[in-house]
């Protein structure tokens, strides 16, 4: 009888100790990114309802009953770096479609940092897709291209960023844009003989030597640079031989101009070369 009372009461003892040591677990519902998220360490379930982006889907199509198009200005894909002009002309271009340029973006909207779970850009995302449904898919890129291509005419001395061209080989003899780094390297390397007592690669990273120059819109290049990058310190005192070979292979080079809206431009040029 003792020892079942004993038993008893440890029973009771560990059963009281569990109650004790449970913790309830606090449900939080969080209706904006706006609302405070509990720290990691807290034993609660959090809940989405994401109340902005429906409010701002209506806000949305209630602009839209009323005549109201809007486009915003980051979902409009532009290669070059324009001044306020050129979006004044792409402006008097959307004005005939009756659509404006929207620059102002919410509270809601903006920031880097953002939880998955609630959807962003949803008034400006309602408007594009209204905008592509009513004037087509390409719309948008049809009118970004001819205010680019005017931008061209205008700036006919301009020198353009690599980037800012269109994506076709600057490279003689190439069938394509990717072609154009392909061959460039294996035309080099098909003449280039290493120094003799070159040590190849055994390091994590490969050296290689750059060359950057202008490109004109005939053809011609200037401003010629060439830097090579030696990871292995002994072949660094190979330097020079490789930036003048890459040099003489860039100098016998007939480059194709760059264009920009299939208009030749001026642009600058880089190209790099791996060794083994």
């Amino acid at each position: 009888m003792k020892h079942f009372l004993f038993l008893f009461c440890l029973v009771i003892l560990f059963g009281c100790n569990e109650k004790k040591e449970t913790k309830s677990i606090k449900t939080i519902v969080l209706y904006s990114e706006n609302d405070k998220i509990p720290n990691a360490g807290e034993n609660v379930k959090i809940i989405i309802k994401d109340t902005m982006c429906p409010f701002q889907k209506n806000r949305a199509m209630s602009d839209i009953k009323n005549g109201k198009l809007k486009i915003y200005f980051s979902f409009l894909n532009f290669r070059k770096d324009f001044d306020i002009d050129n979006y004044n002309e792409l402006e008097k271009y959307l004005s005939k479609y009756n659509i404006a340029i929207d620059t102002i973006v919410d509270e809601y909207s903006s920031g880097c940092c953002h939880s998955s779970k609630f959807e962003r850009y949803c008034y400006q995302n309602t408007m594009k897709t209204e905008i592509e449904k009513k004037h087509g898919k390409n719309f948008l890129d049809s009118l970004c291209n001819l205010v680019e291509k005017s931008f061209v005419k205008k700036n006919p001395n301009r020198i353009y960023e690599f980037t800012e061209c269109d994506m076709v080989s600057r490279y003689p003899n190439t069938k394509n844009y990717n072609d154009m780094f392909h061959k460039s390297k294996r035309d080099f390397f098909e003449q280039f003989k290493y120094p003799i007592d070159y040590k190849f690669k055994n390091e994590k990273y490969y050296s290689y030597t750059t060359a950057s120059f202008l490109l004109s819109k005939t053809g011609k290049i200037s401003d010629l640079k060439t830097e090579a990058h030696l990871q292995n310190f002994t072949n660094r005192k190979h330097k020079s031989y490789f930036e003048t070979e890459v040099a003489k292979f860039i100098k016998t080079v007939k480059f194709v101009p760059a264009t920009s809206c299939g208009i030749a431009v001026n642009s600058k040029m880089e190209l790099s070369f791996t060794n083994k």
